[in-house]
């Protein structure tokens, strides 16, 4: 499971926000090494939220328009700063079919389902927990050489 939350800048709203939260599966290159590159696909669901502001400066409502992740990809590559914590850049894009939206507190489907994409990069920190991968990593290191955690 992963979750991601978002700002943007826009000339039309004073704010713009996002969030999704989603479910994949992940595929390591190199787990056990200190250094790891990975591939993620999941699935899940996309928030994005508006606040409109018109030319006489008066605030006007805020629109959540929302609606499934279809597909996401993203590319990344983990350095281990210990067993359980890494960080890593990474790259990635998603497929979006919005199909409700919410508007100053009601809320209905929209007259046509809305397809969207994002393409992002970033630094993500991973924090595992639980869990067992059968063996233990060892933290030794030959001269020269990165070591295996």
């Amino acid at each position: 499971m992963s979750g991601q939350y978002a700002e943007f800048t826009s000339e039309q709203n004073t704010a713009a926000r996002g969030a999704v939260g989603n479910i994949g599966i992940t595929y390591h290159g190199a787990p056990y090494q200190r250094a790891d590159p990975w591939l993620r696909f999941g699935v899940g669901y996309r928030l994005l939220w508006s606040v409109h502001q018109f030319e006489n400066l008066a605030e006007g409502p805020t629109v959540l328009v929302h609606g499934f992740e279809l597909g996401a990809l993203n590319l990344g590559y983990d350095f281990r700063l210990s067993e359980g914590v890494a960080i890593a850049p990474m790259i990635g894009a998603d497929l979006n079919l919005f199909i409700w939206d919410r508007v100053a507190g009601v809320s209905h489907a929209l007259s046509s389902a809305q397809v969207g994409t994002f393409v992002f990069a970033g630094l993500q920190a991973r924090f595992d927990a639980g869990g067992s991968t059968g063996t233990r990593m060892a933290s030794t290191r030959e001269p020269g050489r990165l070591g295996v955690w």
